[in-house]
């Protein structure tokens, strides 16, 4: 069984919803999505890092799409993250160390292209240097490191209290 919710009442001839103002519609905090594309990266790969780009694992698909009659009589879809987000918005946030969930326009999902954090690396007089401390900085890498450090305490956990040789 499922449970049959439609936000809107929605004529069933054009599609399009009765009566729908932007107010009407209940939104979230796009962090719950980001949380569950974590979870499902973790456990199709065993670490956090598939979490961007429409292939990489950062789309969220089906969200509830709504049309409505324009100004000058069209149907118009409603976006469904609340705002369109254009690229070079995009970038100004993650560079600020937002992670926006950027609607794919005329669809029915989203993407979070970038995954970025609100860690400023430092400046580096060294390019290597300074790519690293960027690299550094993003969420998928931070995530597969906090894997690699778990994954060590386990083993240095395991090992307490056993009596061990300098050869060991």
């Amino acid at each position: 069984e499922a449970f049959g919710f439609e936000e809107f009442d929605v004529d069933p001839v054009s599609g399009i919803a009765v009566n729908a103002d932007h107010n009407d519609y209940c939104w979230m905090n796009s962090s719950y999505v980001l949380g569950v594309k974590l979870t499902d990266a973790f456990s199709k790969y065993g670490f956090c890092t598939a979490i961007r780009g429409a292939e990489g694992g950062g789309r969220v698909d089906n969200l509830p799409t709504h049309f409505f009659m324009s100004d000058d009589g069209d149907p118009d879809m409603k976006c469904p993250t609340e705002i369109g987000i254009t690229d070079r918005r995009e970038a100004e946030l993650g560079k600020l160390g937002f992670l926006p969930l950027c609607h794919y326009k005329n669809t029915n999902y989203a993407v979070f292209f970038g995954a970025q954090t609100c860690q400023k690396p430092a400046n580096h007089e060294s390019p290597e240097v300074a790519a690293n401390a960027a690299i550094s900085a993003r969420l998928p890498y931070m995530m597969a490191t906090s894997r690699f450090a778990h994954y060590l305490k386990v083993m240095a956990r395991d090992k307490i209290g056993s009596f061990m040789e300098a050869e060991d």
